[in-house]
């Protein structure tokens, strides 16, 4: 059930529900979920997860949760910029979209505009990035920072074109940062102490 920009779900049964008796979720069960809500709630700042919010006192049962929340961290930065076009690009993403971006190089004065087909984000030594299919260069793999986007627009009229690729993470395997070349072959590297 899509109302404005959140998505609902419910099951197809209508009277289903996980807290009836006979479908409970098991202590156990619950503990788990708080701890794997607890530790998405590190990428604070993020709207993608503004949910999380909203559904942990549910899960709490009214036990303290909080002793939990700082078992593992990630590294941020709050006053990061760019957050704010994570939620945009992930619906966007997710719903295969293509996007049409303002972008402001730190070389150019005047903005650049690409249009994009976004595949997936990336957090990397304390910036975001979007990925993604750029028609105009005929570039599968093209990244933009999204601390220098100034705009996004969804262009729903644009045919998206999906992904070449299947496993983004295993294109990352060989390579420190987030610039892949296609068809650069790998290179060794020998650090000497």
């Amino acid at each position: 059930i899509k109302v404005g920009r959140r998505s609902y779900y419910r099951y197809s049964d209508t009277g289903f529900s996980i807290f009836i008796k006979e479908n409970a979720l098991s202590d156990s069960d619950l503990k788990q979920i708080q701890s794997a809500v607890l530790t998405l709630q590190q990428f604070d700042g993020l709207p993608v997860f503004d949910w999380m919010e909203e559904i942990l006192p549910k899960l709490s049962k009214g036990e303290e949760v909080s002793s939990l929340s700082k078992i593992i961290l990630f590294e941020d930065n709050e006053f990061v910029r760019g957050k704010n076009w994570i939620n945009p690009l992930f619906n966007a993403i997710s719903e295969r979209i293509v996007v049409d971006i303002t972008y402001r190089n730190f070389e150019q004065e005047e903005p650049q505009f690409f249009r994009i087909h976004p595949y997936f984000l990336k957090h990397y030594n304390h910036r975001w990035y979007v990925f993604g299919y750029y028609a105009e260069q005929d570039h599968n793999f093209w990244v933009l920072a999204l601390d220098r986007i100034e705009h996004i627009e969804a262009r729903e009229d644009v045919t998206y074109r999906p992904s070449i690729y299947d496993d983004y993470q295993s294109r990352f395997e060989d390579i420190i940062g987030v610039s892949w070349m296609e068809d650069a072959p790998l290179t060794e590297i020998c650090l000497q102490i």
